[in-house]
């Protein structure tokens, strides 16, 4: 899951260990990605977007004023503590689900 907006990228990767951490390695070597920052790190048991090889989540709309209902004026990955991330994720785990299930289009 990736999501860009007001000059920031915030993405989830979820996978086996030794595999997130290779591709950290890999991300933070190649010198088209700056600033690669881990904010948020947590063991899971299922999958939150297991159904996504790579999709591009807008910021903008639905996820925009859901982040100014949390008190954020601008999208910045970077301010959030470990509890936004997680409704930031569980949010767009939500809006994967309804996409997938085709109540969106």
């Amino acid at each position: 899951m990736l999501c860009f907006a007001d000059g920031c990228f915030f993405q989830c990767l979820e996978g086996e260990e030794i595999s997130i951490n290779n591709l950290l390695l890999k991300l933070k070597k190649d010198t088209e990605h700056s600033d690669v920052t881990v904010i948020w790190r947590k063991p899971i048991k299922t999958r939150s977007f297991e159904r996504w090889e790579m999709k591009y989540v807008a910021v903008e709309g639905p996820m925009m004023k859901w982040l100014e209902l949390q008190g954020y004026k601008r999208f910045d990955p970077y301010q959030f503590d470990d509890l936004m991330v997680e409704k930031v994720l569980n949010f767009l785990g939500g809006a994967v689900a309804r996409v997938v299930s085709g109540v969106e289009s």
